[in-house]
């Protein structure tokens, strides 16, 4: 049976749409990301949404809910969560719609979890990571995301990782980028150093490990034949030796000299 979530996690593989980047996110970025795609959060209260018709629609601070995990809804602050046929589950957007008529008093809380990296984020990360390793190192290249040399995906996965703190550390800077670490209330309001030096050496790590890779100067070449020389094509038409026979010595080679008549061909091999 074809495996399409990480084991023992709440995450389906990601889908790009593209089977390289796919893989270079689900097999190359996950053992590091994983956690950073499964953020649990506990008990929070929904927003009622000013709408007549979700009138019994809630949002919530988190999208990009992982369906592998239910939700757990409760009313009013109550211990224990609700049948899942009372509510009905929107995982792209984080919303719960309440299936029954609820008073104008009642709240909504959920427990649920959720990825902090859409598809699309870590995707768009790829191509820019592509974009670096086209313009760094030792002279200009235009590979795709389906043509590049397979010695760039550990390169791609890296530096997909390091945009991904760096989004970290830059959503930090808001409250709703705290919420999702697990700091002291105090923390919470002030910040907390900790957690910035943390996603800092992570994205530094990574970025140091790609750029030894992108400075190498066989970073871009893959696998390819050089160019053949004047030289080589010398050595296949005369040799390297001198032929001696009965008339005398001349050059020797697996064309053996063989002279191409400019106007049968309209040309010669120029060399």
């Amino acid at each position: 049976m074809t495996q399409t979530h990480f084991t023992g996690s709440n995450v389906d593989f990601f889908s790009t749409g593209n089977i390289r980047a796919d893989y270079i996110i689900n097999r190359l970025m996950g053992g590091q990301m994983l956690e950073y795609w499964q953020f649990m959060i506990h008990y929070e209260t929904g927003t009622l949404v000013n709408s007549s018709v979700s009138a019994n629609t809630y949002r919530f601070t988190y999208q990009n809910w992982n369906s592998r995990f239910v939700p757990e809804v409760f009313l009013n602050g109550g211990e224990t969560p609700l049948h899942k046929d009372l509510y009905e589950v929107d995982y792209e957007n984080g919303r719960i719609t309440m299936r029954f008529e609820l008073q104008p008093n009642d709240n909504v809380q959920v427990t649920y979890n959720f990825s902090y990296f859409t598809a699309d984020d870590l995707f768009s990360y790829i191509l820019r990571a592509l974009s670096t390793c086209n313009t760094a190192g030792v002279g200009v290249t235009n590979y795709t995301i389906d043509d590049a040399p397979v010695n760039f995906d550990g390169v791609l996965a890296d530096l997909a990782i390091a945009m991904c703190m760096e989004r970290l550390i830059v959503d930090y800077d808001v409250w709703k980028g705290r919420l999702v670490f697990a700091i002291s209330p105090s923390g919470l309001y002030e910040g907390s150093d900790n957690i910035i030096s943390q996603l800092e050496m992570i994205k530094r790590n990574c970025e140091e490990r790609a750029y030894k890779s992108v400075e190498n100067p066989t970073f871009k070449l893959g696998r390819h034949l050089a160019k053949p020389t004047s030289l080589y094509y010398r050595s296949i038409m005369y040799g390297n030796g001198m032929r001696t026979g009965l008339h005398g010595t001349s050059d020797y080679g697996k064309l053996r000299g063989i002279v191409i008549n400019k106007g049968v061909f309209g040309g010669s091999l120029g060399i």
